[in-house]
């Protein structure tokens, strides 16, 4: 967080490229976020990891050097629900933010627990019975 006078004494320095999904993505909100961006495209330091929509944030950037490509893609693991940058669903627009890292949850069990496990799921209602994947049941989202 700083001055937009910053930018070129980033550059001075170095920084020739940089993550942005971090959980100070949105400290100044939307207009802050995009005022950094801007700041870092005038002074030619590529940046990854925020963006108007879910696909921009989420978007490798490159850095063209003399010795090759240099290729970036920032997530953040620590977030608050508002940072996540959201694609567009129907006619709602997308929300800008932080490319925020996806994880789905998955719990290992013995043998003979997912055999009770599967015992229980077939004995439900509105269930059918012998899955064709014989190493995993799901109950309530979890796998």
């Amino acid at each position: 967080i700083s001055l937009p006078q910053i930018g070129p004494d980033l550059k001075e320095m170095g920084f020739n490229v940089v993550s942005r999904a971090t959980n100070h993505t949105l400290d100044w909100g939307v207009e802050g976020m995009r005022e950094t961006g801007r700041v870092l495209d005038e002074n030619g330091i590529v940046h990854a990891g925020a963006g108007e929509n879910l696909a921009q944030a989420a978007a490798a950037r490159f850095l063209e050097t003399d010795r090759g490509r240099v290729a970036l893609v920032s997530f953040a693991s620590s977030f608050t629900p508002m940072s996540r940058a959201c694609d567009s669903a129907g006619e709602a627009p997308g929300r800008p933010g932080l490319n925020a890292l996806r994880l789905a949850k998955s719990i290992v069990v013995p043998t003979e627990i997912l055999e009770t496990f599967r015992r229980v799921h077939d004995a439900l209602p509105d269930t059918e019975p012998g899955r064709a994947d014989p190493t995993r049941v799901v109950l309530d989202g979890v796998t």
